[in-house]
């Protein structure tokens, strides 16, 4: 399993990359490595980058194979290190 950031416990085909936006809202990009699916958990309240649907912090993000996800937190908004 991988740590990512606030992204605890990701299966090893799951990858997260982060960013900053000009307005403040750190991004995260999700990515499956894999044929199978696989899901990660949300460590904040996410908004999709694309349709606006919210994740709220602890909800199973859902990847397909070779899914990429691109998600934003509010600005200021930091995972909880557990």
């Amino acid at each position: 399993m991988q740590r990512f950031d606030g992204w605890q416990d990701l299966p090893d085909s799951v990858t997260v990359a982060m960013g900053t936006a000009p307005d403040g809202r750190r991004v995260h990009v999700v990515h499956n490595w894999n044929w199978q699916p696989a899901t990660a958990q949300a460590p904040v309240d996410l908004t999709d980058a694309l349709e606006g649907d919210v994740v709220p912090a602890g909800t199973s993000v859902r990847l397909g194979a070779w899914d990429v996800r691109v998600r934003a937190a509010a600005p200021g908004a930091a995972a909880e290190e557990r």
